[in-house]
């Protein structure tokens, strides 16, 4: 058989295939349950009476015999048809008619399924693929399907074949036939690959064409043209998505490299998406993700993709660029609009993503917020390789890799934040504008915030309640420096040292009184470590002293910690103090060497000092 299609009837379906100069039908198994059991799945339907009528007639057609490949004038065959023990039946008939046909079996009837004009004329003998279209048993019986629409939701073939079977009616070459690869093609529904045209018509075919449960659609690399935004399920602030389980994936080769990943989809904002949003998962829904994907804003769309409470979604290898808000945002709507049922944005994983806003004031490459009631958020996200590249050129605009809002307790693993910072943007941005208990919980590993500054990384908006985050393992790479403008109980892996190291070589003369950290107003106790030694002595009986001064509710007082004679060849002090100064008068810990004693010639020494956080 060259070519097969199935038409699917309710308790079971008819295959047509062009074999030689012949067709056949093949019964086919349906799973609806509620037409008996002897129908279950892998069930065929050995004994059914076939009747093939001229088409829109009740006049029963003319059949004719078909063996090695060839039709037969002289074996003119009854009518029905008896299926035999595998289901099938075989017959010839007159190329110049078209013909429709239905079933029974015992109490079970089908509804009329049309058979396409496809047979060659009788003994020509010459081989001819089914090429024609299939017609559709819906509320416009012998309705053609054309132009990659699908049949009407509810209708026969929508019905069994997409959301019974997990197959989709698709425009293979000239004809309709049921797919069973287990995903479908925006290219079978009319999207162009060269961005030349508006592929959103056809992507939100191919999207509607799953069933309700979802299933995955598959795109050849190539850019497609939105003029609209394109959604995934069909929740709003005050319904639950009918629809979910999507996922769009590239699949070939592309050169679009991003990090060990390629993104094969280039989506693209046509005229109608200027200030819009390009991709948006409507929620509430369960299961959803993309893959080797980029979605390029042109500094023209607002947003790159919108999560709007959306949960189970797996997504790896994708870009999102020059957006003018935001090139990722997950947020949710308010619990009020589903009767207070909470649905957050939750439980998402995202893997190898490439985040880069354009330089517009307040762009963020990933924005985490929830409902400004506060009844629900994003949440338990986890992001693994997350990159965002910022470089504001304007020294006005403000520009964010992360901004936290109505979000707590989300996981970022390995991920690097780089590009150049000015005093008013920020690698990581906590905004407390909307409560002072949100965000909460955020937790970082392995954070490499690449060359900004240790001023501007961290930004904090708002007055911070006491829910605690989690810093751990920030790589100072880059010429990025240990933030020490943290907000409030962000707690930090031990040992981590701050930027306020101290090392002095080769000095003689005695520091004067240096500021080291202040603690205050983040309630944490410190350790200082020092080591000082000397290099060249000195003469005389003095000593050179160590000393350090803090505040722990006593007054600011100089602490000598260390002692070593000026005379005293290699001689060293070292030593670790754990120190509480969180007093809103004391300024903090200094730092300052000293000499006591008789000293008629200074010796050469160094000088070393690590802070580390304790809590």
């Amino acid at each position: 058989m060259s070519r097969i299609f199935r038409a699917l009837a309710l308790a079971g379906a008819m295959m047509l295939s062009g074999l030689g100069t012949a067709s056949a039908l093949t019964l086919a198994p349906y799973t609806n349950q509620t037409f008996g059991p002897a129908f279950g799945p892998s069930t065929a339907l050995p004994g059914a009476n076939v009747t093939v009528y001229l088409y829109g007639t009740t006049t029963k057609a003319t059949l004719y015999g078909f063996s090695a490949g060839l039709c037969s004038a002289s074996t003119p065959l009854s009518n029905p048809l008896l299926a035999d023990a595998n289901g099938l039946v075989s017959f010839c008939a007159d190329v110049s008619s078209s013909y429709q046909a239905n079933w029974s079996l015992g109490a079970y009837t089908s509804p009329t399924v049309y058979l396409p004009q496809s047979f060659p004329a009788l003994g020509s003998g010459v081989a001819s693929a089914l090429t024609l279209p299939l017609y559709a048993t819906t509320a416009a019986p012998g309705a053609l399907l054309t132009g990659g629409s699908v049949a009407p939701a509810g209708g026969l073939f929508d019905n069994i074949c997409s959301s019974t079977l997990g197959q989709t009616w698709v425009r293979l070459t000239s004809a309709w036939g049921c797919s069973s690869l287990g995903y479908l093609n925006p290219i079978w529904f009319g999207a162009d690959p060269t961005g030349s045209t508006d592929s959103e018509p056809a992507w939100a075919s191919a999207i509607a064409a799953l069933p309700s449960a979802g299933g995955e659609i598959r795109a050849p690399c190539g850019t497609y043209l939105l003029n609209s935004t394109l959604h995934i399920g069909n929740g709003t602030s005050s319904s639950v998505s009918t629809r979910g389980g999507v996922r769009i994936k590239g699949f070939g080769q592309s050169n679009q490299s991003v990090y060990g990943g390629n993104t094969c989809v280039l989506f693209t904002p046509g005229a109608g998406l200027s200030g819009g949003t390009m991709l948006e998962v409507d929620g509430p829904l369960s299961g959803w993700g993309f893959e080797d994907i980029n979605i390029y804003c042109a500094s023209s769309a607002n947003v790159g993709l919108a999560v709007w409470n959306a949960t189970g979604g797996w997504s790896r290898d994708i870009v999102v660029s020059g957006c003018l808000v935001s090139d990722m945002m997950l947020t949710t709507h308010s619990s009020s609009g589903y009767s207070g049922v909470v649905f957050n944005t939750a439980q998402n994983v995202f893997e190898n993503v490439l985040l880069s806003p354009v330089d517009a004031n307040l762009s963020t490459a990933l924005f985490l917020d929830g409902s400004s009631d506060l009844t629900t958020d994003s949440s338990f996200n986890y992001f693994f390789g997350l990159n965002i590249f910022i470089n504001p050129q304007s020294g006005s605009h403000s520009v964010y890799g992360i901004h936290n809002r109505v979000t707590d307790s989300n996981f970022f693993v390995a991920s690097h934040i780089y590009g150049t910072l000015n005093n008013s943007s920020h690698g990581v941005y906590d905004d407390y504008s909307v409560n002072s208990g949100w965000p909460a919980s955020n937790v970082y590993i392995g954070l490499d915030c690449g060359s900004g500054g240790s001023s501007q990384f961290w930004g904090i908006n708002g007055t911070q309640g006491g829910n605690i985050h989690f810093l751990s393992n920030l790589q100072s790479a880059n010429g990025c420096v240990y933030p020490t403008n943290l907000g409030l109980n962000y707690n930090l892996d031990l040992p981590k040292k701050f930027s306020t190291d101290v090392n002095q070589l080769a000095i003689t003369a005695a520091i004067s009184s240096t500021y080291l950290y202040n603690p205050y107003p983040h309630s944490i106790g410190v350790r200082v470590c020092w080591y000082a030694n000397i290099n060249a002595v000195g003469t005389g009986s003095g000593s050179l002293n160590v000393g350090l001064t803090w505040d722990d509710g006593n007054g600011s007082l100089l602490r000598t910690v260390g002692s070593i004679p000026v005379v005293t060849t290699y001689g060293y002090s070292s030593g670790c103090l754990p120190i509480w100064a969180n007093q809103p008068t004391g300024g903090g810990i200094y730092y300052q060497t000293s000499y006591s004693g008789t000293v008629s010639s200074n010796p050469n020494y160094n000088l070393r000092i690590w802070l580390e956080r304790l809590d």
